[in-house]
């Protein structure tokens, strides 16, 4: 499983960032494609949030709102939640 995707920053009120990655889930498929027949992969839209990101006291925190996931749950948006520590 690889993510690729740009990263995007959220606030949380006592000094942490939601870091929010929007990516593609990569996933080796079956069949012949490639050069020497390798298998083909599929890749599918996803989210990558990792909560409560430290951040340093030097950023403006201002300019950032927190991460608010979706109110109605989309059966096809992969979403992918871990808190750092």
């Amino acid at each position: 499983v690889m993510f690729f995707g740009c990263l995007l920053v959220f606030i949380n009120a006592d000094g942490v960032a939601d870091v929010v990655l929007s990516c593609a889930l990569v996933e080796e498929g079956v069949g012949l494609g490639g050069m020497g027949g390798g298998a083909l992969f599929t890749r599918t839209p996803a989210t990558l949030v990792l909560r409560d990101v430290p951040v340093g006291p030097d950023e403006s925190l201002d300019t950032l709102t927190p991460f608010v996931p979706p109110s109605v749950p989309d059966p096809d948006l992969l979403l992918f939640e871990t808190k750092v520590s």
